[in-house]
């Protein structure tokens, strides 16, 4: 009964669709108005901030907008060569774009430029694209083509609850993208603290022997005795490794799959190797050879059919010297450094998350330390 009220229409008929004016080359700046290219609307349509490389003059884009006119908010630009389908919403910011690269989309008084831009998003439209653009190696969309994609459209107020419904969960996916982008550079300035004084001294080319990388948790060929009643020790196993649980973009361990337990006792008793730690590597050794997750949680075994693969230290006493050395050089007397130096060296090494921690402080577990021995109450 719905879709009776829906109409096939061609976009040409509930948009104007046109490109921009041609800029040269010559006329490029390096500030002024933003000059966007299909890179640059990829960009805003991730979400991701634009890193513009062109400009045209102000008096150039003013002249434009009084002969012309230029896209003004809730227009759609479409990327149309290279890349091709890729729609932004344009917002309240000034720019212009390149001929060509883009298509300038307005909607008319039969279509909301919202609901537009989520079929553009669809994967109709993108079918579409995929079918009638032109050219063998590098492939475009041509305004005529784009005049004669159907669309199947709804009233102005099916459309309107469309976008009501829609809209408020793109924004929600927009901003856990974000959040993910910040935990993801998050993790690369604590990745470069953490290992920053290796990197710069590896050498490119250099094979380094893998038992010099990594150390085994290995705990296959012995009987592990387990319980099914649930404790806080479980044991991973293969079925732990499988599906796809993501902390930001990693796959971690599932530990619902665990079926298996062990006591206290057994835990800080039998395991020979240890156990795994925060971001350590597991692997499957039978069945699923490919299954590979991160360990995250507190607690964890090992069981036969899993190995875990964690980083060698290759010496905390190199590491410590290592850090010492971002300020002390090698060859020059400690004793050649004033004490405020000296602790302002130990004040940075002591706030500094390692790995060899538990990826806590120094400072952290020194109090941690204290509160055993005077039996303080962190509460």
């Amino acid at each position: 009964m719905l879709m009776a009220i829906w109409n096939l229409v061609k976009l040409g008929e509930i948009a104007s669709i046109t490109s921009s004016k041609r800029i040269f080359a010559k006329e490029y700046q390096t500030e002024g108005i933003p000059f966007y290219r299909g890179k640059e609307i990829i960009e805003k349509h991730n979400g991701n901030d634009v890193s513009t490389e062109l400009y045209i003059l102000r008096d150039r884009y003013e002249d434009i907008r009084a002969k012309f006119d230029v896209p003004k908010p809730k227009d759609i630009l479409l990327t149309s060569v290279g890349t091709l389908g890729v729609p932004w919403l344009v917002d309240e910011s000034e720019f212009y774009f390149k001929d060509g690269n883009l298509t300038w989309i307005r909607c008319n008084e039969k279509t909301i430029p919202e609901f537009l831009y989520l079929w553009f998003n669809s994967s109709e439209a993108q079918n579409q694209i995929e079918t009638m653009c032109i050219g063998s190696t590098q492939k475009a969309l041509t305004i005529e083509i784009l005049k004669k994609f159907d669309v199947i459209l709804p009233p102005l107020e099916m459309q309107n609850k469309i976008c009501a419904i829609i809209n408020p969960i793109s924004n929600k996916i927009k901003t856990n993208t974000m959040i993910n982008r910040n935990l993801s550079e998050q993790i690369q300035v604590i990745f470069v603290d953490l290992f920053g004084e290796e990197i710069r001294n590896t050498k490119i080319g250099e094979v380094v022997p893998w038992g010099d990388l990594i150390t085994v948790i290995d705990h296959r060929g012995k009987n592990l005795p387990f319980t099914t009643d649930i404790t806080d020790y479980p044991i991973i196993d293969v079925g732990a490794l499988r599906g796809d649980i993501r902390v930001i973009d990693f796959r971690v361990i599932d530990f619902n799959n665990c079926t298996k337990f062990v006591n206290e006792e057994t835990y800080n008793n039998w395991f020979r190797s240890g156990h795994p730690k925060v971001w350590v590597i597991l692997l499957s050794t039978v069945g699923n050879l490919d299954e590979m997750k991160f360990f995250i949680g507190k607690k964890g075994c090992i069981a036969q059919n899993v190995v875990a693969l964690t980083y060698c230290e290759k010496g905390s006493v190199e590491r410590h010297n290592g850090l010492i050395r971002r300020f002390i050089p090698k060859g020059k007397r400690i004793d050649q450094f004033d004490v405020r130096a000296i602790i302002d060296v130990e004040t940075w090494i002591n706030s500094l998350l390692r790995k060899l921690l538990g990826y806590k402080t120094a400072d952290e577990l020194f109090e941690e330390e204290l509160d055993k021995i005077y039996h303080v109450d962190a509460a």
